[in-house]
């Protein structure tokens, strides 16, 4: 009889410590798939992360490269624009010089022809009326 009891509280011994053993080899396997689940979502929540810190830095590398594209632009429209007023400005006073020296060369012929003009009159008004 001593023996029968001894066995049964041996046999419920043995369950409860099987049952504390599967219970801690459950917990430990919860505890690496937690675990495992954690590193995931770690892992997705940093690629998110990054990959938003990627977005943000190119969105401001093409705002600047469109801001120097657009600088670029401006800066050669206004060099075309400036290109053209001096251009015209050339253009003017080329020809306000070129009037110049035309009216300068005018107004020295003459000078130099009308006293000759004016003599070669005089002197065919003399041989008309000397002939007359």
């Amino acid at each position: 009889a001593l023996s029968l009891v001894l066995q049964k509280t041996l046999v419920l011994v043995l369950k409860q410590a099987l049952s504390l053993v599967l219970q801690q080899a459950l917990f430990l396997v919860l505890q690496q798939v937690l675990l495992l689940f954690l590193q995931q979502a770690l892992s997705l929540v940093l690629q998110q992360a990054l990959s938003l810190v990627l977005q943000k830095t190119l969105v401001l590398v093409l705002k600047q490269a469109l801001s120097l594209v657009l600088q670029q632009a401006l800066f050669l429209v206004l060099q075309q624009v400036l290109l053209l007023f001096l251009q015209q400005a050339l253009s003017l006073v080329l020809q306000q010089a070129l009037s110049l020296v035309l009216q300068q060369a005018l107004s020295l012929v003459l000078q130099l022809v009308l006293p000759l003009l004016l003599q070669e009159a005089v002197f065919l008004v003399l041989q008309v009326t000397l002939s007359l």
